[in-house]
């Protein structure tokens, strides 16, 4: 793991070691800081212009925790693990239930609109559309401190989420489409945006030669699973990962045959 770096102005850097991070902070050549979501970082006392490797950062959706992994082109930069967003559900449930209540009170309101306005347009769930919401937040978090490489993935076949994709992805940056979409679904895009963003869109349609690749990276130990791999079961245990995951009380549950 590595500290995340960044210089008088603001300007993240390359990630350093903590023993790194510590000697800096004892000599007061940095300041010890925390951001929004709670990571730590180091701000260094002087400007520095930065000399950055690629950094990509991975995301492993879960029911109710998700794993965030950035990962160089040597090792891994840093590993972290959040809660997902499980309370919009309930609270759309109970705005329901008061709004249909207030219909029978006699006091002053405003008119009914029972029509609802959305109906007949296709839109995300309020849960779904708050847990991608909650990712790009994180995501947005983690590029104030970290140098990542200006890649966003589109993984849903959503076509508001990857709208907001398009929106998400800084100048010049690369937007890769690998969620499959309905054949009849349509994206507004401005050519201009394009034009003026120096955008470059691609799309990926099968996984023929990522597999091997994926088992070799886990096998030589560049990209660790800790914190995104909470349970590991025998196969003959089965039913207790199941009831686990079904708990919504782990993460990634493995049943080792």
């Amino acid at each position: 793991m590595r500290t995340p770096v960044v210089d008088r102005r603001g300007v993240p850097l390359m990630p350093c070691h903590p023993a790194k991070a510590r000697r800096l902070l004892a000599q007061g050549k940095a300041h010890a800081r925390w951001n929004k979501v709670g990571l730590f970082y180091i701000k260094l006392m002087w400007e520095q212009e930065p000399d950055n490797q690629p950094l990509a950062v991975g995301i492993d959706p879960g029911s109710t925790y998700e794993g965030y992994a950035i990962v160089g082109s040597q090792d891994t930069v840093l590993n972290l693990m959040a809660e997902a967003p499980t309370h919009v559900k309930e609270a759309v449930k109970v705005r329901r239930t008061l709004r249909r209540a207030r219909r029978a009170r006699r006091c002053r309101r405003r008119p009914a609109r029972w029509r609802n306005r959305l109906v007949g347009h296709k839109r995300l769930p309020p849960s779904t559309r708050a847990r991608w919401e909650a990712k790009a937040r994180i995501v947005a978090h983690l590029q104030r401190i970290v140098p990542l490489t200006d890649v966003v993935v589109e993984a849903t076949g959503a076509v508001p989420v990857l709208e907001r994709a398009i929106e998400l992805t800084k100048i010049g940056g690369t937007l890769m489409v690998y969620g499959m979409a309905s054949a009849e679904d349509r994206l507004a895009v401005s050519p201009y945006e394009v034009f003026r963003r120096q955008l470059t869109i691609k799309g990926s349609f099968a996984q023929t030669h990522c597999f091997d690749r994926a088992i070799a990276l886990l096998r030589s130990g560049r990209v660790r699973t800790d914190g995104i791999l909470t349970h590991r079961f025998d196969l003959a245990d089965w039913e207790r990962g199941f009831e686990l995951i079904a708990s919504r009380h782990a993460g990634k549950v493995v049943l080792i045959p």
